[in-house]
């Protein structure tokens, strides 16, 4: 799995705001072609996308496109002009609402893999659920196909369909149980569910409760706006020291406890059996992801 704390979005054509982006402590950046791009401006956002993708340095950092929806002729040109020749590691599909949806894309993925003579579902699919129909089916988007690595939430389009204002308010049960199923459905499929970014100017302080909510809920990142919004957010879908702290005396209790034959351990107080170790492992293994990550912005 790719770490996608935080996700920082830009245009294509926008390339001074694509590299504070590129610059900044950010997982991934998502070059955008579809809703934030006004009609008129795509040929020159595709342009730019494709300069990016070609001839640009990432930093190491995932490379994303959001193309317009299957059910727009732009869709075909973003496939043909961009993806195609620019090959980004995933692409992110807006307004999934059936498994087919999904299924379609992967197949025009897999010929271009074809056709560059690429490894099959090297190019990931980040499915964007902005539907109430999206939500009920968000299990079946999520394990269509192995090429979806991840869903993520719109919840300005979400909301706008729901005929409900979206609430900026910390600690708030507004859609709580559409948020919790998307990140149930995400967790049983085994992919990643990646929260919305914010479409207003929020305080500082929100920020930070609304990410601490995020992770708590079990979301493994979230869109962002710049690079403050990334670094606050790669803060709280991370692993605590507490948490790593654990996870290592966890490892290693058990297994000390495999080579001895004692089952009877404790850690912390707690007993430790099998789903605390595997639990344990995973906090490891993504600490390791971050610190690779990390040394990149150094």
């Amino acid at each position: 799995m790719r770490l996608r704390r935080s996700i920082a979005w830009t245009r294509g054509d926008q390339p001074d705001r694509a590299r504070r982006q590129i610059a900044s402590v950010c997982d991934a950046v998502c070059i955008d072609l579809e809703d934030a791009v006004m009609p008129s401006s795509k040929p020159a956002a595709r342009k730019g996308a494709l300069e990016m993708l070609t001839k640009w340095d990432f930093r190491g950092k995932e490379r994303i496109v959001r193309v317009n929806g299957t059910d727009t002729p732009d869709y075909a040109i973003d496939m043909r002009e961009v993806i195609e020749p620019g090959l980004p590691d995933a692409i992110r599909l807006p307004k999934c609402e059936t498994a087919e949806d999904v299924r379609r894309v992967s197949s025009d993925l897999a010929r271009i893999e074809k056709k560059h003579g690429l490894p099959e579902n090297s190019i990931e699919i980040i499915a964007m659920i902005e539907s109430p129909l999206g939500v009920r089916n968000a299990y079946e988007i999520a394990s269509s196909c192995a090429r979806v690595t991840a869903i993520s939430i719109g919840m300005e389009d979400l909301t706008a369909e729901m005929e409900v204002e979206r609430s900026y308010e910390a600690g708030t049960t507004d859609l709580l149980y559409v948020r919790q199923k998307f990140v149930l459905d995400a967790k049983a499929a085994g992919v990643q569910a990646i929260d919305s970014g914010f479409n207003k100017l929020c305080p500082l302080e929100f920020n930070h409760d609304y990410n601490r909510e995020s992770s708590r809920m079990g979301f493994s990142g979230r869109s962002v706006r710049d690079g403050e919004q990334a670094a606050i957010a790669n803060d709280y879908y991370r692993p605590s020291e507490k948490e790593a702290d654990w996870a290592r005396r966890t490892v290693a209790a058990y297994e000390e406890g495999q080579e001895t034959g004692n089952s009877d351990l404790y850690v912390d107080g707690r007993h430790l059996c099998a789903a605390a170790f595997h639990k344990a492992q995973r906090i490891m293994a993504r600490m390791k992801l971050i610190a690779e990550k990390e040394a990149l912005y150094k």
